[in-house]
């Protein structure tokens, strides 16, 4: 997906290939370093690291916020798989990590991500998937011999429960634009704090509202937004 409306051709901004973006970044202050002298080698050597680094780190990441304990063999298929699915069903990120971590190693609940879903056919089209992805996480981590609740308490730590969405923060600017701070002041509450479940803020934890979903501010902004 991408939200900057002069890059929705080539895509080259969206969320998936900032690695690559940052990668090409990194080449071009290369260059420029390179045109005052400073030697080629260890230029490329250090862009040359950043996959390493990247990689490390992506694993790491992906680690906390599947639960897995630590990296083995095969769980890249398992992340893939999943992120393949979201994509496929529309399901939301953010709740699909909270809803994961809440569920037993012993008998996954698929019920509890109906709620993630943006329609409620495709819950219905791809609940068999779900489930059955679901099994195979249970069971990647029960070969950790991890006590639930301290996979639940890891996870929660990886995968915030408030994200600022962008209709979230396009009310607060209307509402800002009219003389009222208050929606303002209340999403840096909810994000000084954004891994924690509070009562007060739960009406910001739900999914995008439909009518946000082509709205101006809301999908699709430009550069100067």
């Amino acid at each position: 997906w991408t939200p900057n409306t002069s890059d929705a051709q080539g895509k080259r901004y969206a969320f998936g290939r900032q690695p690559a973006i940052a990668k090409w970044n990194l080449g071009c202050l290369g260059g420029a370093l390179s045109s005052l002298g400073a030697g080629d080698a260890w230029l490329h050597a250090g862009i040359e690291a950043f996959d390493e680094k990247y990689s490390e780190t992506m694993q790491t990441n992906l680690t906390r916020k599947f639960g897995f304990g630590q990296w083995r063999e095969g769980d890249e298929e398992i992340v893939n798989a999943a992120f393949d699915l979201m994509t496929q069903a529309e399901i939301d990120m953010t709740l699909f990590f909270r809803a994961l971590a809440k569920t037993t190693e012993i008998a996954p609940q698929v019920s509890l991500f109906e709620a993630c879903f943006y329609e409620e056919n495709l819950f219905a089209e791809n609940v068999s998937a779900l489930q059955a992805w679901l099994d195979i996480h249970a069971a990647r981590c029960r070969r950790e011999g991890q006590q639930a609740q301290a996979r639940t308490a890891t996870m929660n730590a990886a995968n915030p429960q408030f994200v600022l969405r962008n209709y979230l923060a396009q009310e607060a600017i209307d509402a800002a634009n009219a003389g009222n701070f208050a929606p303002v002041i209340r999403l840096l509450e909810a994000s000084a704090a954004p891994y924690d479940s509070k009562d007060e803020f739960a009406d910001l934890y739900g999914k995008r509202p439909d009518w946000a979903r082509t709205k101006a501010g809301c999908s699709m902004l430009s550069c100067s937004s």
